[in-house]
């Protein structure tokens, strides 16, 4: 018997001031995944987890940052930055494919305007691994860079980098990863 193809997945998107609702579509797309008809077994590096924390979780990184912003305590918000931008580069380069799931207008701008993300999206393009976002738009109120920056990178790869549905980011894994 064939053993299944093993697929990393670093769900990537704002954190620092999302709510909650905002973030948990990484569970939601991960119970997707491992309910699809893919001949893939899926491991997920979610950064909510995996992320360097100050206290015991990431909402203990915003009241932190908050509060060295705050006072101007540069030497540090830069080490403490280090600390979270070095494990989101070990995340990233261990991961096969970045997603985001976008699933309403707000999400969607908000995510092409979140830093951490565009760090990451930057990380993944320049080391040629795939990345995608799944949403529906509209698209009119998103960066116009962000999305040039996804179109362009999906031509490069070979495939699509913007899709509708999970269903559709399936399609995409079986064509890119041959499953």
């Amino acid at each position: 018997m064939k053993s299944k193809k093993r697929i990393t997945i670093y769900p990537f998107g704002p954190i620092e001031f999302a709510n909650s609702e905002a973030i948990n579509w990484r569970k939601e797309l991960a119970a997707f995944l491992e309910n699809s008809a893919i001949s893939a077994s899926f491991e997920f590096i979610d950064p909510i987890e995996a992320s360097y924390k100050i206290g015991a979780d990431v909402s203990e990184n915003a009241v932190y940052a908050a509060k060295v912003k705050a006072v101007q305590d540069w030497p540090s918000f830069d080490d403490f930055m280090d600390n979270i931008w070095a494990q989101d580069k070990v995340n990233v380069d261990s991961s096969d494919v970045l997603v985001s799931w976008a699933q309403t207008e707000d999400d969607l701008v908000k995510l092409s305007y979140s830093g951490g993300s565009w760090r990451e999206i930057e990380r993944a393009i320049s080391r040629l691994q795939p990345v995608f976002v799944i949403t529906r738009g509209p698209f009119v109120k998103v960066s116009s860079h962000f999305l040039h920056m996804f179109r362009l990178h999906g031509k490069a790869i070979g495939h699509e980098s913007i899709v509708k549905s999970p269903y559709d980011f399936c399609e995409e894994l079986r064509r890119h990863f041959d499953l």
